[in-house]
């Protein structure tokens, strides 16, 4: 599936520097876990009840709709040609995961994609970890933003990897467990391709 290229406007207008924090603080999602169900559910039945179908679907929406632009971080942020490469290869295949969720809602009204799922405390801790980095993003530049910036979608794949994962294994509709299946593939693809840059280039071996 392609991708539309990013218009005239996107490519020239030069976002505000508010624009851009929001565009930086949404990249920490990944980086904490979260205890949304209350007690430990069987993890050897398929999910059965609607709303915990849908808590999987929102927590990936929440993910990719903001992951898919990180790639606007670079209109204003210098970054290596390997960088910049896998980070618009990562916002395309956000890109497109969310069309497909959003596709999903349209046609199954039990899948509402706009539903608040995390406790207000974890609301809060995540929304207070968004801030501080994205703060740390304005401040850092070269090796050093991109290092940055690695890591911190290091965490947010890990977490999409894991939804994923439990997710294939849950859904029962033949169509959205091919989504998932795919997701999985994905994001694994991606994690191996970003892990293997950070090793080769940001740490000493």
């Amino acid at each position: 599936t392609g991708v539309e290229p990013m218009t005239a406007e996107l490519q020239f207008r030069l976002p505000s520097r508010g624009t851009v924090l929001a565009a930086a603080v949404v990249l920490v999602w990944g980086l904490g876990g979260c205890s949304l169900l209350g007690p430990k559910p069987s993890t050897q039945m398929p999910i059965g009840d609607p709303e915990s179908v849908n808590i999987g679907y929102v927590l990936l929406y929440d993910l990719v709709a903001k992951q898919k632009d990180t790639d606007k971080l670079l209109i204003i942020k210098r970054v290596s040609s390997e960088v910049r490469a896998l980070i618009e290869e990562l916002s395309n295949a956000a890109g497109e995961l969310n069309d497909e969720l959003e596709r999903f809602a349209k046609q199954d009204r039990l899948i509402k994609l706009d539903r608040r799922v995390l406790p207000l405390i974890e609301a809060l801790q995540r929304e207070n970890a968004q801030a501080e980095r994205g703060k740390q993003f304005l401040e850092t530049s070269g090796k050093e933003f991109e290092r940055l910036l690695l890591l911190t979608q290091s965490g947010v794949l890990t977490t999409e990897r894991h939804i994923s994962r439990v997710m294939r294994d849950k859904e029962l509709n033949p169509e959205r467990k091919a989504f998932w299946k795919g997701a999985v593939k994905a994001f694994d693809r991606l994690y191996a391709k970003l892990v293997k840059l950070l090793e080769d280039q940001y740490f000493t071996k």
